[in-house]
């Protein structure tokens, strides 16, 4: 069977990373390989916005989308260089959550996994656990979180919910 495979980025450190992570861990039957960024919509929450406030949030979330397209896109290459037969998708987006802007494009893209990874090292994290928790606990599909120990040479370990 052929895999499918969202993979969700937050920050460009933070998918060159993942990237660099996937391609250590991927298997042979791998067709589809989507990089998704989700920008959180601030519009969406119940508060209170003077009609410029909103305007001003608009347009940031909007810079941010294209802002990450981008990344995603020079992310992309990355992965089209080394995975020739594999077919790579980039998409930035506004969701009104993270979790389950995650988990409505997996079930667009018909994904078969999807891979959070993590980084332990770092104080900030990528994926909190409200929202990778959210996500091992809703999916329809396994959902692979690595969590690297070390950066150099390590493979870390993977947890499949």
């Amino acid at each position: 069977m052929q895999s499918k495979i969202l993979l969700p980025i937050k920050t460009y450190e933070q998918g060159k990373f993942a990237i660099q992570t996937l391609l250590m861990n991927i298997d042979a039957n791998t067709s589809e390989i989507r990089l998704l960024h989700c920008v959180e919509d601030k519009l969406a929450r119940p508060s209170f916005f003077s009609a410029t406030e909103a305007i001003r949030l608009a347009d940031e979330q909007l810079d941010r989308v294209d802002e990450y397209q981008h990344f995603l896109e020079e992310l992309g290459k990355t992965l089209v260089d080394s995975l020739q037969d594999v077919r790579i998708s980039v998409k930035s987006t506004v969701v009104d959550s993270i979790h389950d802007g995650i988990l409505e494009e997996a079930d667009i893209m018909n994904a078969t996994k999807i891979v959070l990874v993590t980084e332990p090292e770092r104080k900030l994290r990528w994926f909190g656990p409200e929202i990778s928790n959210r996500i091992m606990s809703n999916a329809k599909i396994p959902v692979h979180l690595i969590k690297p120990a070390h950066r150099k040479g390590s493979t870390g370990s993977s947890r499949v919910a």
